[in-house]
């Protein structure tokens, strides 16, 4: 097969690691940075805040929220909310210590069903670096993805009203797994907290 590599995402000359990963027809990634990481934004702080309002296309499990980290040493807090931004449905804390993608199962899994509109919210914290939200942006004659608006909002400190990312130019990196019920296992886990959910067995009396 074959595959586009965008330039603001490529990593040629540089050191990589690709973890493989079995296709799963019934997972299905919902996003609106067609290229990925393209650059970087903030609020000349170290914290700032990327969200991205998502319509479910089936009934399913929300198993994993998806993002760049712009720097080492990162940590994050992880929100799910019910409609646009509405009602609370997930809160999660974690790190990552080193820049790069990352996968974050979700601690308490989010069933979700068919045309159902539900948000997905991270703060992002960057210790010494001051542009702690990864965007995608549109760079003449080298990347030129579609930028949309009214789905994808920034802010700077928590209870700051939300900007349309889009209005300025750039949709956030922020991604969102749905399984079907069918192929989603309540027994399985990831144990080392690698992204990578690990099967254990039932328990019986």
């Amino acid at each position: 097969g074959y595959f586009y590599l965008c330039y603001g995402s490529a990593n040629m000359e540089e050191v990589a690691s690709y973890r493989y990963k079995d296709y799963d027809a019934n997972e299905i990634v919902y996003y609106w940075d067609e290229a990925g990481l393209v650059g970087f934004r903030g609020y000349g702080d170290t914290s700032a805040w990327m969200a991205s309002v998502f319509t479910s296309g089936q009934d399913g499990v929300l198993t994993h929220v998806d993002f760049w980290t712009t720097g080492n040493n990162a940590t994050y807090e992880l929100y799910v909310y019910d409609g646009s931004f509405g009602s609370h449905l997930a809160y999660q804390t974690g790190s990552c210590d080193e820049f790069g993608y990352y996968s974050i199962p979700l601690t308490t899994p989010v069933s979700v069903t068919n045309g159902q509109q539900f948000t997905v919210a991270v703060k992002m914290t960057t210790p010494g670096f001051d542009y702690p939200l990864p965007v995608e942006i549109v760079l003449l004659g080298m990347c030129e993805p579609p930028i949309q608006t009214e789905v994808c909002f920034t802010r700077h400190l928590d209870g700051d009203p939300w900007d349309d990312a889009g209005v300025g130019g750039a949709n956030v990196c922020l991604r969102a797994k749905i399984t079907t019920p069918d192929t989603f296992d309540p027994w399985s886990y990831d144990d080392d907290k690698d992204g990578v959910i690990q099967k254990s067995e039932a328990i019986s009396a």
